[in-house]
C-alpha cells in the first residue's frame, strides 16, 4: 500500500510569472529582458516601471506595420480605442470619438498585470455593448469568465481602433483583431466548470 502523499512547502519561493491579462506582456514587451523583469515585478510597481516601454512598443508595432505595408506612419498610427468612458470617465473629449483611450491611457492600465474584479458589475473581460459607434452598455475589466476570449479582446484594444475592427484584414491591413481560435471547451456552471477534454 502506498503511503498518503504529503506536501512540502518548505524552501524559498519566487514569483516568476503574471497572468492577470494573458498576452499583454508578450505583445508589449520589446525584448525578453523587459518581459522577464515584468513577470517578477510586484503589481504596485508595474505601471511606473513599464508603462513607457509598453507605449513605445505599441507605437512601434504600428510603425512596423506601416513600413511593411507601404503606408505612412500616420496611416497606421495607434488609433484611440473602444474602451471609452470605462477608463476615462463619462466626459467626452471630441465629436468623432466621444471618449478616446489614448496609447498612454491604455498602456498605463495594461502595464499593471492584474485581474481586476468589480463586485457590483457583471463579470466580463470586455463587452462592447451596442457596438460602434456609441458602445452603449459597454463594460470592461470587471473580471474574467471562462468563456471570455481574452486574447481577442486584447488584440481589439491594441489594434482595433475606434470601431474595434480597424485591422480586420480589409483595406490592405493585416488581420490583427483576432487570433482565429474559438472557444472549444465545454463550460459548465458547476465545479470543475470545464468539461472533460475531447
Amino acid at each position: 500500500m502506498n503511503p498518503e502523499p504529503t506536501e512540502d512547502f518548505s524552501g524559498t519561493y519566487e514569483q516568476v510569472d503574471h497572468m492577470g491579462r494573458p498576452g499583454i506582456n508578450t505583445v508589449l514587451s520589446a525584448d525578453a529582458d523587459i518581459k522577464n523583469t515584468h513577470n517578477v515585478t510586484i503589481p504596485s510597481r508595474m505601471q511606473s516601471t513599464f508603462q513607457a516601454d509598453f507605449e513605445a512598443q505599441l507605437e512601434g508595432l504600428h510603425d512596423a506595420y506601416a513600413v511593411a505595408l507601404g503606408f505612412t506612419a500616420e496611416d497606421v498610427d495607434y488609433q484611440p480605442n473602444i474602451l471609452g468612458d470605462i477608463l476615462n470617465g463619462p466626459e467626452p473629449t471630441s465629436e468623432s470619438n466621444p471618449n478616446p483611450v489614448s496609447a498612454t491611457v491604455l498602456t498605463t492600465v495594461l502595464a499593471n498585470d492584474v485581474l481586476e474584479v468589480a463586485p457590483n458589475a457583471p463579470t466580463k473581460y470586455f463587452d462592447a455593448g451596442s457596438g460602434a459607434p456609441e458602445f452603449d452598455g459597454a463594460i470592461g475589466f470587471t473580471g474574467r469568465r471562462l468563456q471570455d476570449d481574452v486574447i481577442d479582446v486584447s488584440l481589439i484594444l491594441l489594434f482595433g481602433g475606434e470601431t474595434g475592427a480597424r485591422f480586420n484584414g480589409q483595406d490592405g491591413f493585416p488581420q490583427l483583431v483576432t487570433d482565429g481560435v474559438d472557444l472549444t471547451a465545454d463550460i459548465s456552471t458547476s465545479f470543475p466548470y470545464i468539461g472533460a477534454p475531447e
